[in-house]
């Protein structure tokens, strides 16, 4: 019985999961290629890493099986296993035998093309990130730092909060609520006897309601009474 060791890659981005290529779906390939084959899956290996990135951590110990168990490297897409078209060739010319769910039968030619449009597509990529970036540049916008969207966003919560005080400040109902308030206040009225003192004469909140304790207590803070 002919065996197998797993590898299955997720993209940092994970772009992969639009893709359908996530790690069950991965997972799923591989197994159904396995089962149908009469094979065996003696180990499982998976990350989270770029394609473009070689030395890979649990891809060394997938490799490092391999050889221990003389068994084939089995992967879903050939571009899980990398972008790089001199490293898909440096395994195959270290002796170890590997399988792309995908691409089933090919030969060294094949191979190469296909490697080569992987690498193409990562290098097209970065190409056209790199122009957006400078296009960018060039018509002075502010690149998105982690510091500017949060301190844009700070100044975003703070203005919210502004303009919805002043709204509450500005409200009828409020106003003639905390008049009443403030002479009942002066006089050790607590703040449940405020409240349904109002509720007696139908003052309302700024929502239309009828006024609790917490109102009343929000309208002092509110007017920083």
């Amino acid at each position: 019985m002919k065996k197998y060791v797993a590898y299955y890659r997720i993209s940092l981005k994970d772009e992969n999961k639009q893709r359908g290529l996530g790690l069950l779906a991965q997972r799923t390939t591989v197994c159904n290629y396995i089962s149908s084959n009469g094979g065996k899956l003696i180990a499982e290996y998976s990350e989270r890493e770029s394609g473009k990135l070689d030395n890979r951590i649990a891809l060394n110990y997938a490799l490092k099986e391999c050889r221990e168990h003389n068994a084939t490297l089995v992967i879903a897409k050939l571009d899980r296993l990398s972008r790089n078209v001199s490293f898909v060739f440096s395994l195959r010319d270290a002796g170890v035998d590997f399988v792309a769910c995908d691409l089933l039968q090919f030969n060294t030619l094949t191979l190469a093309v296909f490697c080569a449009m992987a690498q193409q597509e990562r290098e097209l990529i970065s190409s056209r990130t790199k122009a957006a970036l400078n296009e960018l540049k060039r018509s002075d916008v502010e690149l998105g730092m982690p510091m500017n969207l949060i301190n844009n966003l700070d100044k975003a919560i703070k203005k919210s909060i502004q303009t919805r005080k002043m709204k509450a400040l500005n409200n009828e109902n409020n106003i003639k609520s905390f008049a009443v308030i403030q002479l009942l206040r002066e006089n050790n009225v607590s703040l449940n006897a405020c409240a349904k003192y109002l509720n007696e004469r139908n003052f309302l909140t700024s929502t239309s309601k009828k006024h609790t304790a917490t109102s009343v207590k929000n309208l002092i803070q509110l007017y920083n009474y």
